[in-house]
């Protein structure tokens, strides 16, 4: 299998391919430069939930991703809370809907953290276009009940 080669600081964890980047000697050849990348092992958690996007407020939705995208902040709360989040859009002929994925070593703590420090005005966006209270209890988190590499 082939993976993209990007440039990473010496000692960086590069997460996406689990690579850990070392020094190579001055005088390196090409095949004694796969000797100084040590592959790692481990498990990252993940939580998926999916949310309901209320009727008529999908283009709503859509302009707040384009908002979200270029805002440093929104990412940086993210990863202030522990996760990497996704957010894909699913279209269904009875209804429109968006998931979520987090991955992180906690990402329902994570979730709590997004919720618990949510800004007023994403906070009145959530209740507008999902329903979701910000100031409720949290909503039931999702039950994982199939992983096919379990």
């Amino acid at each position: 299998m082939r993976f993209p080669l990007k440039r990473l600081e010496e000692g960086k964890w590069h997460w996406e391919r689990a690579l850990y980047v070392c020094s190579p000697p001055p005088q390196v050849r090409l095949p004694d430069l796969f000797t100084t990348i040590k592959i790692a092992s481990f498990k990252m958690a993940m939580m998926a939930m999916c949310m309901p996007i209320l009727p008529g407020k999908k283009a709503m939705w859509l302009q707040m991703m384009e908002q979200v995208k270029q805002d440093p902040n929104f990412a940086g709360s993210r990863e202030a809370a522990g996760v990497h989040e996704r957010s894909f859009l699913q279209e269904t002929p009875h209804g429109d809907f968006v998931i979520l994925t987090f991955e992180g070593d906690d990402p329902v703590a994570g979730f709590g953290q997004i919720m618990a420090n949510m800004p007023p005005e994403f906070a009145a966006f959530a209740k507008e276009v999902h329903g979701l209270d910000a100031s409720a209890p949290p909503p039931p988190m999702p039950t994982l009940v199939f992983d096919s590499r379990a």
